[in-house]
């Protein structure tokens, strides 16, 4: 099976602003079909020191993927129904 190749941009510089707020560059929001009322899920590793975002619903869209990879293994599904759970909660 041949590798992926990565799929990783650099999409230009964003301010911090007083509030926290970021804004993401058009060239990434029209790359990634981003709109202003998507909402999103801020992920980060503050080892690695990283920062990123995904859209929910494709957040979403991977769990069931995932899960539908992972039927047998219900240890597997309940981890991500755990997972699928703090979504849920997030949104509250």
């Amino acid at each position: 099976m041949a590798k992926a190749e990565p799929d990783l941009r650099i999409y230009g510089v964003a301010k911090i602003g007083e509030k926290g707020q970021i804004v993401i560059p058009a060239n990434a929001r029209r790359e990634l079909n981003l709109s202003p009322d998507d909402e999103v899920i801020v992920l980060g590793s503050p080892s690695k020191k990283f920062i990123g975002v995904m859209r929910e619903r494709d957040v979403r869209d991977v769990i069931t993927q995932i899960r539908q990879r992972f039927t047998r293994g219900m240890e597997m599904g309940d981890k991500f129904a755990a997972v699928e759970q703090e979504l849920n909660d997030l949104k509250k």
